[in-house]
C-alpha cells in the first residue's frame, strides 16, 4: 500500500463516517418528531407506607434494580 493509497483509504472512511452521521441524525430527528407527544409527558409514582420495616425492604429491592412503579402499585397505600 502506497502513501497515496493510505490517504485515499482515510478519505473514504471519513466520507463514510460523515454520511453515517447525517443518516443517523436524520433518523433520530424523524423519530423524535413522530414520537414527540410521548416525550412531553412524565409518569410520577410514589409509595406511601406506615411501617418502617417494609419501607426499608422496598428501598433495598429498588436499589437492587426492582421496578419502582410495580412496587408502587403493589405496596403503596394510595394510587401511584
Amino acid at each position: 500500500m502506497t502513501l497515496d493509497d493510505l490517504g485515499e483509504c482515510i478519505r473514504e472512511k471519513l466520507i463514510e463516517s460523515k454520511l453515517m452521521d447525517i443518516v443517523c441524525r436524520d433518523q433520530v430527528e424523524k423519530y423524535y418528531y413522530e414520537q414527540r407527544i410521548s416525550f412531553d409527558t412524565a409518569v410520577i409514582s410514589q409509595i406511601i407506607m406506615t411501617e418502617y420495616g417494609p419501607i426499608r425492604e422496598l428501598m433495598y429491592r429498588i436499589e437492587e434494580g426492582g421496578d419502582f412503579y410495580t412496587f408502587a402499585l403493589q405496596y403503596s397505600l394510595d394510587e401511584p
